[in-house]
């Protein structure tokens, strides 16, 4: 774990790997807290959620917007999001505070296996 400065003792992780089916609903959650303070309101911040190539890790496959409630935000991957997709792809959840500045919270390998039959 590690911290960033700007925002103090905020933690940063590696997240464990997801592996789904696209064209599934799923909801991604993430619990933020800071090394000197325990859980941390993030309630004035806002949430985005990238999903970006494995390979070209500057292109976004998929990007939303976090649900925040306290000290969580979760996403909803509606069915509709990833009906396209399949293939390793990294997420990167990231808050950003209510004056702009950007925090990377982690990164973690996403599996999406093609439906059968899908378009």
């Amino acid at each position: 774990m590690t911290t960033i400065a700007i925002f103090p003792n905020i933690v940063i992780y590696d997240f464990d790997p997801i592996t789904f089916i696209g064209s599934s609903y799923r909801e991604i959650s993430f619990y933020i807290n800071c090394t000197s303070c325990g859980s941390l309101d993030i309630s004035t911040a806002t949430a985005r959620w990238d999903l970006v190539s494995y390979d070209f890790t500057d292109y976004v496959a998929l990007s939303k917007t976090g649900i925040i409630s306290g000290s969580y935000f979760m996403v909803k991957l509606l069915d509709t999001d990833t009906k396209y997709l399949s293939g390793k792809y990294i997420q990167r959840p990231t808050l950003i505070s209510d004056v702009g500045y950007q925090y990377k919270l982690g990164q973690g390998i996403v599996n999406i296996i093609p439906r059968i039959g899908s378009i």
